[in-house]
């Protein structure tokens, strides 16, 4: 099966560690037992091993379009209204275009589905062999939690792109995604039911932050207990659990949130107090014109952003009040004064990701933030119709952003609205859009904006057509008879 070569070898290969400014390298080992014993032969051995499962998530697959994890945040981005291409010249344009992931052989779509895994499969080599390691067992325990919880990541990813919704008190015996747990697996495995995959996303979560407790981490580019519990929040969320959700997220009103100035200074460094989990981006591994700032930023010297600087929805700018200092990161006429050389100056531009320079595609990456945990709280008690609770967790975040915020006296769908209001402007950019989308079963809808038809195509799309679920790629179904694939 295609997929498990892909498991196989990659825990093997040279890998470059996320979490130092040195070069970190896991010697090549064959894929035989005597590999495998080696790798596991100490903590430190299988720690390393733990760093190139962290490394797939930049990891780049070949072209530009395809580096990793912070590729598909602008993807799922881009399948959304919120984000803006301003011109024909563009990466990611048929995620864009809704064409991607409706088709069974595109690269892209090939590509996500490669990405996550083999994310998960070395996931599983790590938690196949975690028992046999001999020593240090405060570390293998912590390297067991990550493991756990970088698998459970991936998986609520993927379960969200090519599985059906799931929809909170029913018995979701829908169709999911293959649910891999081992990498011995070699036949081809069937499609659990998405109460299953999520079953095996909250199980590894919970056991994820058990293992975690007390342990301490040596970079933010790993996942710590406190990352644990507000990925936890997100799946509650997802899977229309309130109460779960609600309780998850309950103590990150009391966290940092960043200054105004620290909101409009890039979003590229991981030491930010509000960043719970990111990536790190040393110089060696930008990717160049494959990193996420060489997209999204409006100041690195890429084509794809000199001829098409990324803009916000001009509606949803326009309901942004002046004093927010979230709308303070796009610009109504474009001149935000980063253009990089014989770029384009184009209405609505973001400059809310700035890469290092004009000439450094480098920064870091966002995967997980104090402010979501705020939303989560905020819209899992406004379903549970505790409304009053659920505005007085909305204003800690959004007066933060708006001193001129006052709280909210809407209720009902009127208060649902605008905490998803909330959500919107304060994570555009982070790969969130399109997931939510479909969670809250909304269409699609670019019309009447500055979206043009001949650069997105799709302008709208009614919520429950078959294109809201992905293609799986047709290689997979070519390889696993047990695939079935899901209606074009």
């Amino acid at each position: 099966m295609k997929r498990y070569k892909l498991f196989k070898i990659s825990i093997f290969a040279i890998v470059l560690s996320l979490v130092s400014c040195n070069k970190e390298f896991l010697d090549t080992a064959p894929t035989d037992a005597g590999g495998i014993t080696t790798v596991f032969s100490s903590a430190a051995n299988a720690y390393t091993a733990l760093n190139g499962a962290y490394y797939i998530i930049f990891k780049r697959y070949g072209g530009n379009n395809y580096g990793g994890h912070q590729a598909i945040m602008i993807g799922i981005d881009g399948m959304g209204e919120d984000y803006v291409h301003t011109g024909s010249h563009s990466r990611i344009r048929d995620a864009y275009r809704w064409r991607a992931h409706t088709n069974a052989t595109h690269r892209w779509n090939e590509f996500v589905f490669e990405h996550y895994y083999e994310l998960i499969g070395n996931c599983n080599m790590i938690l196949d062999n975690i028992e046999s390691i001999p020593d240090n067992p405060e570390l293998v325990e912590q390297i067991e939690g990550e493991a756990l919880a970088l698998r459970a990541w991936a998986y609520s990813i993927i379960i969200q792109l090519y599985g059906s919704k799931y929809v909170g008190g029913q018995t979701n015996s829908q169709l999911g995604v293959p649910l891999v747990l081992s990498a011995q697996s070699t036949e081809g495995q069937a499609r659990a039911t998405v109460e299953e995959v999520y079953a095996q996303i909250t199980g590894d979560l919970d056991l994820a932050y058990d293992k975690l407790e007390g342990k301490e981490r040596a970079f933010k580019s790993h996942i710590d207990q406190r990352t644990v519990q507000l990925l936890r929040a997100r799946v509650a969320l997802t899977m229309e659990d309130w109460a779960a959700a609600a309780s998850y997220a309950s103590e990150f009103k009391n966290d940092y949130l960043m200054s105004a100035d620290e909101y409009t200074s890039g979003f590229n460094n991981i030491e930010n107090k509000e960043w719970l989990w990111g990536t790190i981006r040393i110089d060696e591994q930008s990717n160049t014109f494959g990193s996420f700032f060489a997209v999204i930023s409006p100041n690195f010297n890429a084509s794809t952003i000199r001829n098409n600087p990324k803009a916000i929805l001009d509606r949803l700018f326009h309901a942004m009040s002046d004093t927010d200092i979230r709308k303070a990161n796009f610009w109504e006429d474009g001149d935000h004064g980063y253009t990089p050389p014989s770029g384009k100056v184009r209405p609505y531009t973001s400059s809310k990701f700035l890469a290092k320079s004009v000439s450094n595609s480098g920064g870091d990456v966002p995967h997980a933030r104090v402010s979501e945990g705020i939303l989560i709280e905020a819209e899992a008690l406004a379903k549970l119709g505790q409304e009053d609770a659920a505005r007085d967790v909305l204003f800690i975040l959004a007066n933060h952003r708006d001193p001129e915020y006052v709280l909210s006296t809407n209720s009902g769908q009127d208060l649902l609205d605008e905490i998803y209001f909330q959500r919107r402007i304060e994570l555009w950019g982070e790969g969130f859009r399109w997931l939510d989308l479909k969670r809250l079963e909304q269409d699609l809808d670019r019309e009447d904006s500055n979206h043009k038809s001949s650069y997105c195509v799709t302008k709208y799309e009614a919520y429950g057509t078959s294109r809201w679920n992905w293609l799986f790629p047709q290689s997979e179904v070519d390889a696993n008879p047990n695939l079935i694939q899901n209606d074009l």
